[in-house]
C-alpha cells in the first residue's frame, strides 16, 4: 500500500490504471482493484477547492478521451467504478470543460 501512495505521486499514474483496467491479459481482480484505485485516485486528485485541475493538463486530457470508451468495453463489475469516477469528473466539468462527453 506504501508503494502504490508513493507511485500515486508519479505523473501519468492514473493513466497507467486505465491501461491495467483495459488489458485483458490481468487476471479480473487485477483490473477491478486498478478499477477502484483509479476511482478513490479521481475522488482526491482531481481538482481543488477552486474546482483547478490537480493533475497535469496532458492527463485530464487523456482520461477524458479514453474513460468513456473504455467503461464500455469492460466486465460490468469494473464498470460500475469507472461509471463513479465519470461521475466525479463530470460534476466538476460537464459541459463547459467536457464538451466532448456528449455531441
Amino acid at each position: 500500500e506504501a508503494a502504490i501512495k508513493q507511485e500515486e505521486t508519479k505523473p501519468g499514474f492514473s493513466v497507467a490504471l486505465l491501461r491495467i483496467v483495459a488489458t485483458d491479459s490481468y487476471p479480473g481482480t487485477t483490473r477491478l482493484a486498478s478499477a477502484l484505485f483509479f476511482k478513490n485516485f479521481i475522488k482526491r486528485n482531481w481538482t481543488d477547492e477552486e474546482g483547478n485541475y490537480k493533475l497535469p493538463q496532458n492527463e485530464v486530457v487523456a482520461i477524458k478521451q479514453e474513460l468513456i470508451g473504455l467503461m464500455i468495453a469492460v466486465p460490468s463489475t469494473i464498470q460500475s467504478q469507472l461509471g463513479e469516477a465519470i461521475s466525479v469528473i463530470a460534476d466538476s466539468d460537464f459541459w463547459e470543460r467536457w464538451d466532448t462527453l456528449v455531441d
